[in-house]
């Protein structure tokens, strides 16, 4: 693997860090009544975001060797995967129920994990 995936993970995990750390802060805003980010979480959210980006762009920028790797059929499944989970965050936040919230972030964290690998390897 190439360094970017390297420090990338690395930015990921500074901001699940700051995101799970307990804090007392007021909220910056509120998704729902049991969700909303604090300053620090908004930090921990914004470089996972940013993260997230960057990944996304490395997939796609590397779409041919990711379905050449993985398969037409298989990045389908994949990205149709990643859709539900998004779908299922929203969802999640909107009937503010975690255990909905937190399928859904396994079907993205999963689907995108399998795009990133042929993503980030050297050409």
């Amino acid at each position: 693997m190439v360094t970017s995936f390297w420090i990338t993970i690395l930015v990921i995990v500074i901001g699940l860090i700051l995101v799970t750390l307990p804090d007392q802060e007021k909220r910056v805003f509120s998704f729902n009544k049991d969700h909303g980010p604090s300053l620090q979480d908004l930090l921990g959210l914004i470089l996972i975001v940013l993260s997230w980006c960057f990944m996304l762009f490395k997939i796609v920028l590397k779409r041919k060797m990711v379905l050449k790797s993985i398969g037409t059929r298989n990045t389908l499944l994949i990205t149709m995967m990643i859709g539900a989970g998004g779908v299922l965050i929203f969802g999640g936040l909107q009937v503010e129920e975690n255990l909905i919230l937190w399928i859904g972030i396994l079907f993205s964290v999963l689907g995108y994990s399998i795009l990133l690998i042929p993503a980030f390897r050297k050409s």
